[in-house]
């Protein structure tokens, strides 16, 4: 009956499996004896690196209420776009959002959230993709390629293979050889013509960037903190990067305070062009959530159940409510 009428997807429940799992994860960041003169998070960071339906984003969420609700830890939660508006009515999550330090945020709001001068001068998608065909228009040496041919998917790429000097070498990033001929042609685009259309606001790039060698020292409220970020394939190695160096700031700044990291997502699953690859950020071991729940045995059955109460109708009105 919940599931047919959908109270039960905003009321999920974890299965023992997945407790267990993320508890034995979260056991064992206090079994590692850390120096805090060495500014390392490496033992409180976890990757999780699972497939679609295993629940990385039911487990990970209704885990960061129960410590919320436990143990009041702060908590920020970082989602996409798509996800927030779903995740937000989930009935733990609007219990523990009450509370003002339990955060459900999408990256850009949490770049906000911890240095608020980001909110007036970061650059939208649209102005991004502006700028870039711009660019493309003024740049003479630019060969083979058009503005009108330009993506939001060549702003990405541009920004991750050919603007961050840090990482522009990774030539054996899976994304680059994908794309090896299309980023070629990229880097003959201005750099500081795409720097003049953006009219003097930031990139997703400049922002990382800033804040990767600045890190913001907004000030936590007292206790430990967990920051789980969801489809982290997604962001940016430079994103994620400037988030644990924020992370390191916050405690080298607040020695009594802990912050945890949770990284989830599936390299398989990555929906843009990215220089992102777990390796790159140096955490150390991967954990995975081996179960399938969407395609599981009793899913299969209810949903053939569906089928054949949907046949048997069909048949009884001659194929008009199929």
């Amino acid at each position: 009956y919940r599931f047919v009428f959908n109270s039960y997807r905003y009321s999920p429940v974890r299965t023992y499996y997945q407790k267990e799992l993320l508890e034995e994860i979260f056991n064992s960041f206090f079994s590692y004896k850390y120096s805090k003169s060495s500014g390392e998070l490496s033992h409180k960071a976890c990757i999780i690196q699972s497939a679609p339906g295993t629940g990385k984003t039911v487990c990970a969420t209704l885990f960061a209420c129960e410590i919320h609700r436990q143990s009041q830890w702060n908590i920020m939660l970082i989602v996409p776009d798509a996800l927030k508006k779903d995740i937000g009515k989930y009935s733990e999550i609007q219990q523990s959002q009450i509370q003002n330090s339990f955060f459900l945020l999408t990256f850009k709001e949490w770049l906000y959230k911890i240095n608020p001068k980001f909110e007036n001068c970061l650059a939208s998608p649209e102005e991004e993709l502006k700028a870039l065909r711009e660019a493309v228009q003024r740049s003479p040496q630019v060969r083979n390629l058009s503005s009108d041919s330009i993506v939001y998917r060549d702003v990405l790429l541009y920004q991750s293979f050919v603007v961050d000097k840090e990482n522009n070498r990774l030539t054996k990033n899976a994304v680059f050889q994908e794309n090896k001929s299309q980023i070629e042609k990229l880097q003959k685009i201005d750099e500081n013509l795409w720097l003049k259309g953006l009219s003097n606001k930031k990139s997703r790039i400049d922002a990382a960037t800033e804040l990767r060698q600045n890190p913001s020292l907004a000030t936590l409220m007292s206790g430990n903190t967990l920051i789980i970020v969801d489809e982290a394939q997604d962001l940016m190695l430079c994103e994620l990067q400037a988030l644990l160096a924020s992370c390191r700031a916050w405690e080298k700044e607040n020695p009594e305070n802990n912050v945890y990291i949770w990284l989830l997502g599936d390299l398989n699953q990555r929906i843009v062009p990215t220089d992102f690859d777990w390796g790159q950020l140096q955490l150390g071991h991967i954990t995975s959530l081996e179960r399938n729940y969407r395609n599981s045995r009793y899913i299969i059955e209810f949903a053939n159940q569906f089928l054949s109460l949907a046949e048997n109708i069909n048949k009884k009105f001659n194929g008009k409510h199929f």
